[in-house]
């Protein structure tokens, strides 16, 4: 599946992380508006998961996987409806 990349974060990996390590949830969306619009919900979840998880590479990398299978469901689920 290659989520234990030996070389560190991605590039997109790290920017996500580093705006998730924000002071929720002001400097979480100042930096979004600021630099990089996307929608605050995944940034919210991710600086919860790290501070539980300490900044374990794999299981940041996992909790993408995680978080996309949940979207990918609630999808489906509003389409069926």
């Amino acid at each position: 599946m290659g989520l234990d990349k030996p070389d560190g974060f991605w590039y997109d990996e790290a920017l996500s992380f580093s705006v998730a390590k924000e002071s929720f949830p002001l400097g979480i969306l100042h930096k979004l508006y600021t630099q990089d619009f996307h929608a605050p919900l995944y940034y919210f979840f991710m600086h919860f998961y790290s501070s539980v998880i300490h900044n374990n590479e794999l299981l940041i990398r996992l909790s993408s996987v995680v978080f996309g299978v949940f979207r990918f469901q609630f999808s489906t689920s509003l389409e069926k409806n």
